[in-house]
């Protein structure tokens, strides 16, 4: 491998370099089990914040005489996600 040409094959290390290597990947796996864990509440909260957002702007969109809203505008909230709208959030208003 490229940049390891200064370390032996795993035969010719002493006992202490194999049982820091141990200790090392101890080491990652334990960095790795806590971004885990932070990844997964960061995602939670992101989740979260995203449902209170749609819901503040849910609220809010009856309130907006419709005449003031962007015809392309309304009609992402108006119809349903497809293939011209995949990936929009909608929700349908009364008529």
């Amino acid at each position: 491998m490229a940049g390891q040409a200064g370390i032996p094959p795993l035969g010719e290390r002493d006992a202490d370099a194999i049982t820091a290597g141990h200790g090392a990947i101890e080491v990652i796996d334990e960095i790795l089990a806590e971004l885990t864990s932070l990844r997964q509440q960061l995602i939670t909260e992101l989740r979260a914040d995203e449902d209170a957002r749609a819901a503040r702007v849910d609220a809010m969109l009856p309130l907006i005489p419709a005449s003031e809203i962007d015809a392309e505008v309304a009609a992402r909230f108006t119809t349903p996600p497809g293939p011209a709208t995949s990936g929009a959030s909608w929700t349908a208003r009364p008529t």
